[in-house]
């Protein structure tokens, strides 16, 4: 397949250039598209030792210990980052981010604001401190207006922060404040008007709002950018089927197939569309494809979403097991589980997921909640 002539090409590449980190980076996503993350955590231990400068290795190191539960891994590589960079912000986020998710919140704050005196209101740290309020929030040891009242202040001292607009646009939206999110995302795209992230961001408030053709107006455009971006086709495709606009819908799924051919998600979300519209059979082998081009952790996940919504939950359990072995320390995995165990009537298997959930992760609220919901 793609992929595997993708692979020899770069593994040639490699031999013969055996200093390019960004080889092996590249090397370490094809092992994740081919669901091999063992292989990917070598290129990735590669990329750090090659070009020891660069954070975003790094990060996606850190990131993918995490996904193996190998936390105090994580932790190390991080802070071997930070002692090499030259800016360290990122990794002094995403080390709080990590502390956050462990149940380590009063570490997380002490080390941003240590990181924030020294480098001052870096938009990075001031999002990451932000996101330590929110967190508080959720957990209910601090009032939501904890959180909008950090980026406000934040604002008030520099306000041409997009990145802080747009996380301020973030806690608008899951507050259910959509006028306000839009607002913030509007603010961020005239600072920023070519990123991508801030339109997906935009549209989904555009959407919640109830504004579709607004939401679709502004997708498109995101496209029109970055035509290179499946979840963008995933989520304007959605809104095409949400306005019955289906035959514009079956050509954007046909068109990032032929951007994206090894997106699993996309895939899923193609097949998920035909069996929406009659055409099961065939829905169910493109289903069935999406393994093949990309066996990866987001795609058994969409997939078992999917396979749940039909009742066939014994594919959807099968996919959640394997998405389980691949990433034993993902959180989104183990709630995804615990949840299809609980629709399947099986508490018991349900609770001990959701319990697991709470122990991977004790600072994320989610496993807990779920838990006590069950055991009423």
């Amino acid at each position: 397949g793609q992929t595997g002539e993708a692979l020899a090409t770069l593994l040639e590449a490699a031999r013969l250039n055996t200093a390019d980190a960004r080889l092996s980076a590249e090397l370490g996503e094809l092992y994740l598209a081919q669901g091999r993350p063992e292989a990917a955590l070598a290129a990735y231990r590669q990329t750090t030792t090659l070009d020891p400068g660069e954070n975003a290795y790094y990060i996606r190191l850190a990131q993918l210990w995490q996904s193996q539960a190998m936390f105090a891994q994580a932790e190390a590589t991080l802070r071997e980052g930070i002692r090499q960079a030259v800016r360290p912000a990122p990794l002094y986020a995403a080390l709080a981010d990590l502390y956050l998710r462990q149940g380590k919140a009063q570490d997380a704050q002490a080390l941003l604001a240590d990181a924030l005196a020294e480098s001052g209101h870096d938009p990075v740290l001031v999002t990451a401190m932000g996101a330590y309020y929110e967190s508080q929030a959720i957990q209910g040891t601090a009032a939501d207006a904890a959180a909008e009242a950090w980026y406000l202040e934040a604002l008030a001292q520099q306000p041409d922060m997009p990145a802080v607009l747009a996380a301020l646009g973030d806690h608008y939206l899951r507050l259910g404040k959509t006028a306000e999110a839009i607002a913030r995302y509007e603010q961020a795209l005239e600072l920023a008007p070519t990123e991508t992230g801030y339109h997906a961001s935009l549209a989904a408030a555009y959407a919640a709002a109830n504004r579709l053709d607004e939401a679709t107006a502004m997708l498109q455009t995101a496209l029109r950018l970055e035509p290179s971006l499946p979840e963008t086709y995933i989520s304007l495709a959605k809104l095409y089927r949400q306005q019955s606009r289906f035959d514009e819908a079956r050509a954007l799924y046909e068109r990032g197939l032929a951007v994206a051919p090894t997106d699993g998600a996309l895939y899923v979300a193609y097949g998920d569309f035909l069996i929406d519209r009659g055409e099961r059979d065939l829905g169910l082998q493109v289903l069935a494809r999406a393994e093949q081009v990309a066996p990866t952790v987001e795609m058994l996940l969409a997939r078992a979403e999917v396979y749940a919504r039909l009742r066939q939950n014994n594919e959807a359990l099968a996919d959640l097991q394997l998405a389980r072995q691949k990433e034993p320390g993902s959180l989104e995995v183990l709630l995804a589980l615990g949840d299809l165990y609980r629709d399947m009537g099986d508490t018991t298997n349900a609770q001990a997921v959701y319990a697991e959930a709470s122990k991977l992760s004790p600072g994320i609220a989610a496993g807990r909640v779920r838990l006590a919901r069950l055991s009423r």
